[in-house]
Parts: C-alpha cells; sequence; structure tokens
C-alpha cells in the first residue's frame, strides 16, 4: 500500500459558534484529536493538524501552521501539499467526528483524487496536484468547484 500523510484541517473561524470547532469534545477528547486518531487507524502513517490559530497547542496531534492568508478550505489543503512527503495526503475537516477507520481505509486504498460522497473534504489527493489546489485557490473556487 502507498504511504499516506493524514491532515485534519482545523483552519476555520468558527464565526457563528464563537469557538473553534476543533476543540469541541467528542467521547472526551477533542474534535480534531479524534479525527486524527480515526485517520491513523484508517491507514495514514502520519497525521497532523493543520492551522492558522494557536488554539491547536491544546492538542496531542502534532500541528503545523497555515500561513496561507486566505480563509479557505483549500488554503490547508495546499498547506497539506507543500508540508508532506508521502506522494499522496488524507485531508479531513475538523467537524466531522462520526467518520471511522473504514471510511478512511476506502479512501486510502482508492486512487487520487477520491472524496467521501457526503463531505469533499474528506478526500484523498496526490502530491502532483499542488498546481491545481493552487490555481483554484487563487480563483477563490469553492471546494466543491474543485472536485
Amino acid at each position: 500500500m502507498r504511504k499516506t500523510t493524514g491532515y485534519v484541517l482545523c483552519g476555520g473561524r468558527s464565526e457563528r459558534m464563537k469557538y473553534p470547532k476543533a476543540l469541541l469534545q467528542w467521547k472526551n477528547t477533542y474534535f480534531a484529536d479524534h479525527i486524527a486518531q480515526q485517520l491513523h487507524e484508517g491507514g495514514c502513517a502520519r497525521v497532523f493538524l493543520i492551522g492558522k490559530e494557536s488554539f491547536l497547542h491544546h492538542c496531542t496531534t502534532p500541528y503545523i501552521q497555515d500561513t496561507i492568508s486566505k480563509y479557505h478550505p483549500l488554503s490547508g489543503v495546499l498547506t497539506a501539499l507543500q508540508h508532506s512527503d508521502t506522494e499522496q495526503i488524507c485531508v479531513s475537516p475538523c467537524d466531522i467526528p462520526t467518520i471511522t477507520p473504514d471510511d478512511v481505509n476506502l479512501l486510502v486504498k482508492s486512487t487520487p483524487i477520491t472524496y467521501h460522497p457526503q463531505n469533499p473534504l474528506l478526500c484523498l489527493l496526490h502530491r502532483n496536484h499542488i498546481s491545481r489546489v493552487r490555481n483554484y485557490l487563487c480563483e477563490d473556487n469553492s471546494i466543491y468547484d474543485f472536485f
């Protein structure tokens, strides 16, 4: 099986909630850490959180800073692709705690670009998608347009 690095997108501003979604609790752990565990159990060799805000230091999963100025899901995806040293990455948003290792494993075993039918941000991408992601981000297209 190809090595896959997992990334949990934690960059949303949660303006309506006034509280970071990544730090909501699910079964006595943060959403972000729970989803990172699902990615790991589903076949991702290493998993990182990605976000712009410093609150991620509360989580146990290692995180990387998203330095792209736009608040857009594709900025986190671009940061993940730039960070990864594996040929493929599996990306998940931080706000779908019901994903399972089986959901992740189906993606990891598939061919990139593949995404979960209920949530396109739960996806598998190849490193060669980096220029496409950059172009869609520059044009301010939605994640749905990307897929």
